[in-house]
């Protein structure tokens, strides 16, 4: 079995309609692989392994302040199986609730008393998404206006990979994931590494509790995300792009194959070959070395390190990943320069988006300078 056929092994489970009594077997003799392969693979993501829950509920902070345990009592009192979840990444429109793969939010418990009695999901109203509301609630001035798809990665490759680099050095990028490992450095890992297979992933799958950024950037920008990937799979010298979205990130999805269509209609990729891949519900995802395993088709458990991923990712083969943040920067700072990013920051380089909510008038994702203080933040998002 080639490594792209056991890698759809997952989405093939899903297909199937999760792992219901005799989907393993017969996934098993579509890809030719033993079935306890197939089940133990399937059976760590709670999305595959529990597709009898009609509802998940997310019980985390912003949704429990806002009645997620009602929501709870009154689904399992009308007799649906119901689980309370983590994060849905939807923290500004608490509570919510993930449907199949879809998010409902602004679901108010009071208006549910007025439901009839019914055992259907489908009966639960609220609003399919979050798509972008307001364009205010969201203060990204560094992303600027909309570019055309392929404008910007013509400059990188007009300049050169040395160039695009250097640049990125000057810049001072640091990933947005947490880590803070510097852009640059790992650009030239991969791009200097033995072999002529490269490959270059995007981290979406989000799942910190209270962050919902880069669920905002892939809705509202996903023209960003696309030129960054593309100008690193040039400068790196990769073919293929893989962006890996969590399990209940439909809404982002569909944002980015709208995007993808629109470039596809004007050749402005040509050479470099994208593919979306959901994730299955497993916060483990979110960490790099579990995620390319999650990606090739297996158990989402993070890998010895070292090797790093710039060495040996995805499919064994030199891999820069980022997260939807950082990449979205790329353009930016090939448009504007390096020193320019820099000099947005206060303590350290650049801006970052900032994600509030709860008890604040205006809950949303605001860029700042990085080193900001905790009541700006507060400030930003109109106060208590």
């Amino acid at each position: 079995m080639g490594e792209r056929e056991r890698a759809r092994v997952l989405e093939q489970v899903q297909r199937h309609g999760g792992l219901r009594p005799g989907v393993a077997s017969e996934v098993a003799r579509e890809a030719g692989l033993p079935e306890a392969e197939v089940f133990g693979a399937a059976s760590f993501y709670h999305l595959l392994a529990e597709p009898d829950v009609a509802l998940r509920i997310c019980d985390g902070v912003s949704c429990a302040l806002a009645g997620a345990q009602t929501l709870l009592e009154q689904a399992r009192a009308r007799g649906l199986r119901v689980e309370a979840c983590g994060c849905l990444a939807a923290c500004d429109r608490a509570p919510a609730v993930l449907r199949g793969r879809e998010v409902l939010v602004d679901l108010e418990p009071a208006a549910l008393d007025t439901l009839p009695d019914t055992t259907t999901p489908a009966a639960w109203r609220g609003t399919v998404g979050p798509e972008p509301r307001d364009p205010d609630a969201l203060a990204i001035d560094l992303l600027g206006e909309p570019i055309a798809p392929g404008s910007v990665l013509e400059q990188a490759r007009a300049r050169g990979a040395e160039a695009v680099l250097e640049e990125l050095e000057r810049s001072g990028l640091q990933g947005r994931g947490g880590a803070g490992f510097p852009a640059a450095t790992k650009w030239r890992a991969v791009r200097s590494a033995s072999g002529t297979r490269r490959f270059v992933v995007c981290n979406a799958d989000e799942g910190e509790p209270g962050t919902f950024k880069d669920r905002e950037v892939l809705l509202r920008r996903p023209d960003l995300v696309l030129e960054g990937l593309a100008i690193a799979a040039a400068c790196v010298g990769a073919a293929e792009v893989f962006i890996y979205l969590r399990g209940a990130f439909s809404a982002p999805r569909r944002a980015l194959e709208r995007a993808l269509r629109a470039a596809e209609a004007s050749g402005a990729y040509a050479g470099i070959r994208f593919e979306l891949h959901m994730g299955h519900g497993a916060y483990i995802c979110g960490e790099e070395t579990a995620l390319l395993e999650a990606l090739e088709g297996r158990r989402g458990m993070p890998r010895c390190k070292p090797p790093y991923p710039t060495e040996r990712g995805l499919w064994g083969a030199p891999t820069l990943m980022h997260n939807v943040e950082t990449i979205a920067c790329v353009p930016a700072i090939v448009r504007r320069g390096g020193a320019w990013f820099r000099a947005l920051g206060r303590t350290e380089p650049g801006t970052k988006l900032y994600c509030v909510s709860g008890h604040v008038q205006r809950p949303g994702v605001y860029e700042l300078p990085l080193g900001v203080c905790l009541d700006e933040l507060v400030q930003a998002a109109g106060g208590y």
